[in-house]
């Protein structure tokens, strides 16, 4: 064995480890940073997503509670107008965790709970009215008329707070 060359071996095999190790890290930092970037941009496309979905069908909504003429008859097929098949499709299946803004979140399950409570509110008006129940008198037909003309105009202000809460954090996509 030639001793002479150990020492410019063991020093070019030191340079090479060095080298390869601070390169095997920087690589590998930058592929997850890579990957950062990517998860947050796939997680604002989903945001994104989500919020134009519930922003249309909110704005349905308030258009269609806004035809109801306020007529027996209109007010108790308000169900078959009004719409939550997407606010329950995005929270059965856990898409709601993208909008990441509690307060944003508690203005859109507000104005949906409404919409669910006249939902309620009018089938039963709908069928106490139109099939008949001795004990649905005046007062009661009343006093349910009243409590959804009440919903109805809390709706409106709820669907508008998350509808320009959902512009605020939304992007150029979402309309109002």
């Amino acid at each position: 064995m030639d001793w002479s060359q150990f020492i410019p071996d063991l020093v070019a095999t030191a340079f090479g480890v060095g080298f390869g190790i601070w390169g095997a890290l920087w690589l590998n930092k930058r592929q997850e940073n890579k990957e950062k970037i990517d998860n947050e941009l796939i997680a604002s496309q989903k945001k994104t997503d989500v919020l134009l979905n519930l922003n249309l069908e909110l704005a349905e909504n308030r258009r269609d509670l806004r035809e109801c003429d306020g007529t027996d008859f209109q007010v108790g097929i308000l169900n078959a107008n009004l719409r939550v098949e997407t606010w329950d499709v995005y929270s059965r299946s856990g898409e709601l965790n993208w909008i990441d803004n509690p307060i944003l979140l508690k203005s859109i399950s507000d104005a949906y709970y409404l919409i669910k409570s006249i939902m309620y509110l009018s089938d039963r008006y709908f069928y106490l009215k139109m099939v008949g129940n001795k004990n649905f008198d005046e007062t009661t037909q009343e006093n349910m008329k009243k409590e959804l003309e009440k919903k109805v105009g809390m709706v409106f202000r709820m669907i508008d707070m998350a509808k320009s809460r959902i512009k605020k954090v939304g992007s150029d996509k979402i309309e109002s």
